[in-house]
């Protein structure tokens, strides 16, 4: 929460997770709902669709995952994000940690 508080975060404002199933969307969920709003974002989607509703919820943050192996999640968030000017904060997930 205090990290998506030092982001500018408030109550109201939402935070957009584009994660699978891990450790760290669960963090993003409960810290995220303290400081915010969540907004669970299936990965499976196309970055068109991704973009659109970034757009419509007004994310201000997006919590994704860093390039991974035999997975297309970090490029799709970011080309989603290219369709959603009011994303100013985009933090990457690294699962090789």
């Amino acid at each position: 929460a205090n990290l998506f508080r030092s982001l500018g975060v408030g109550e109201g404002d939402v935070v957009a997770m584009i994660l699978p199933n891990c450790t760290e969307a669960v963090l993003t969920l409960l810290g995220g709902s303290v400081a915010g709003i969540v907004n669970p974002i299936n990965p499976l989607l196309e970055p068109e669709q991704i973009g659109a509703i970034l757009r419509e919820t007004k994310a201000k943050v997006v919590v994704t995952l860093k390039p991974f192996p035999k997975t297309d999640v970090a490029q799709k968030a970011h080309e989603a994000v290219r369709h959603a000017p009011n994303v100013h904060t985009i933090l990457e997930v690294d699962l090789n940690r």
